[in-house]
Order: structure tokens, then sequence, then C-alpha cells
């Protein structure tokens, strides 16, 4: 999933004429953090992947479907299309990766009471 969604990053960054330092300097990160994202060798944080979206013009979605529609947002507002069945189950069980993820995340940066000093 992670080397999908550097892989339609990359593609919708050199579609929109973009270098890998514009965008690193539109998020706010190095040339080389931002290297990594396309190349999937880092796990993406959430928040990123809207800036990211946001840069790019697409909802976030589109890094998670099947078929990779490269309209800006403003323009595929317009052409709105019927989702397939297909379409809907995959969104779903991308969905529920994300969903996942957001527990793992949270778990991990929820301390653990057993481990707390008592205060004395």
């Amino acid at each position: 999933m992670i080397q999908q969604v550097g892989e339609r990053i990359k593609l919708l960054r050199i579609q929109r004429g973009l270098t890998q330092a514009n965008m690193a300097e539109e998020l706010g990160m190095t040339t080389s953090a931002y290297s990594k994202i396309e190349r999937a060798e880092i796990n993406i944080p959430l928040g990123r992947i809207y800036q990211i979206a946001e840069v790019l013009n697409v909802a976030v979605v589109t890094f998670f479907q099947s078929s990779l529609d490269l309209q800006p947002m403003a323009q595929s507002n317009k052409n709105q299309k019927v989702a397939s069945s297909s379409d809907v189950e995959e969104l779903r069980v991308s969905i529920k990766r994300l969903q996942e993820d957001i527990r793992e995340l949270k778990s991990e940066a929820t301390p653990n009471p057993r481990k707390r000093k008592k205060k004395k």
C-alpha cells in the first residue's frame, strides 16, 4: 500500500511539473525526506498525506484508488462519476487499513498506566 501511495504522489507531482525540491519546500521538509516518501522508505503520517494532497490539488482518496484519476479536485467535481462496487469495496478496505493504522499509532502514543511512577 505504501509503495502505491509513493508512486502515485510521484506521478501526480511530475504531471503538475513540480520537482521534489518544490514539493519539499511546500511541505516544509528537506528534499531528502520528501524523496523517501516517494520511494516508500518511510511510513507517511496521515497529516502529511493531507498536506501532500493539498499541494497537488487532489482528494486524499486519490492516493488509494485502484484507477488513478489525475484531474485536480476542482475539475473532478464537475465530472462526477458513479463509483463501481469494486471502487467502493477498495475504498472500504483502504479506510479500514487507515483506521487500523490510526488505532496502532494511538496505542503507541498512549502511555501505559502500569509503567507510570506513583507520586509520593
